[in-house]
């Protein structure tokens, strides 16, 4: 009588299933081709530059993809990633207007990032965070520390850039990204500082300017001709020896200065260089305080 084992190594190679017939070196390998398939496309999201939809917890929900890149939401700010990042990709960090609820609309960030500015990164605040500034800190520089590690870029050195009232907080961010978690800010752009830097109880102390000063940070500000050097707030700040460049607009209205830089393509300018008139039509040279 035929041992088990006998009967097993004696079977035919080829099975019958159903009516179908099945070669078993032939299912081995296409078991081991479709194998190799799977494991390929499973990598290849961990070479992408950027980041997918189910890492974007980190960075806020997925709110739409545009042209060159894609937009998340938090509830303080969107964030937006271009399509291809490298460890060159700029970043900027914007702290608009107001000082109390959610003044930005979805549609006005998307237009401005999407229509004139360039393959950059950018965290662009809601509003002006004015009364919460240690915490927009902290908030930007681990927003700042999960975008570098999931597209590769170098975010140790970014771009400020506000508007109105945040202008206050980008002076303040500036100082203390720097000083508390080592990341560097070569320039900050206040279009119309809020109040006219009437607030002098938000003006960044000696000390703290002189983090700006030791990291080579220059700040423009946009403003009416004349105004910025006569304000108190200004005289006080350009005192402590951060360079302050005068950019005196054409158009005079306080919303109207931000929304004209705005379409001009403020934020490439800033990113690229602001040695050079954002629009010779529009601005006059740039004066600086010394």
């Amino acid at each position: 009588m035929k041992t088990a084992r006998e009967i097993k190594t004696r079977q035919p190679r080829a099975l019958r299933l159903s009516g179908i017939r099945f070669d078993r070196d032939r299912m081995n390998n296409l078991f081991c081709f479709t194998l190799c398939l799977f494991l390929l496309f499973a990598a290849i999201p961990v070479f992408s530059p950027t980041v997918s939809h189910a890492d974007a917890d980190a960075v806020g929900e997925f709110y739409k993809t545009l042209e060159d890149g894609t937009m998340y939401q938090c509830n303080d700010c969107f964030v937006y990633i271009p399509t291809v990042c490298s460890e060159d990709t700029a970043c900027c960090v914007h702290f608009a207007g107001g000082t109390g609820g959610w003044l930005l609309r979805q549609d006005y960030a998307m237009r401005y990032i999407s229509e004139y500015d360039p393959n950059a990164i950018f965290i662009w605040y809601k509003n002006s965070g004015l009364y919460e500034r240690d915490a927009r800190v902290r908030r930007t520089a681990d927003l700042l520390h999960t975008l570098a590690s999931q597209t590769g870029a170098d975010l140790s050195d970014i771009v400020i850039t506000s508007s109105s009232n945040g202008g206050y907080t980008a002076l303040y961010a500036a100082s203390h990204l720097e000083s508390e978690y080592s990341i560097e800010t070569e320039k900050v752009v206040i279009l119309d500082m809020g109040n006219v830097w009437a607030k002098t109880e938000f003006i960044v102390s000696q000390e703290e300017a002189n983090e700006m000063i030791d990291m080579g940070t220059t700040v423009y500000h946009f403003g009416r001709k004349g105004e910025t050097f006569t304000m108190k707030g200004a005289q006080q700040f350009a005192s402590y020896g951060v360079p302050l460049v005068e950019v005196v607009c054409k158009g005079a209205g306080h919303d109207q200065i931000t929304n004209d830089a705005f379409s001009f393509g403020v934020f490439s300018w800033a990113i690229d260089d602001p040695s050079v008139p954002l629009r010779d039509d529009w601005y006059t040279p740039a004066n600086v305080n010394f």
